[in-house]
């Protein structure tokens, strides 16, 4: 029973660091994607 819940904490913490990280890399390329088209004009 313990075993189950230390399991489904594990999945829940790997989802919440998945949706950060894809955040943070998703806010990273539309920043240098923002950057880019500025320097150009």
């Amino acid at each position: 029973m313990v075993i189950n819940f230390i399991d489904k904490i594990r999945e829940f913490w790997c989802l919440a660091l998945w949706d950060i990280y894809g955040f943070k890399l998703w806010f990273t390329l539309m920043i240098t994607f923002l950057g880019a088209t500025k320097n150009k004009k």
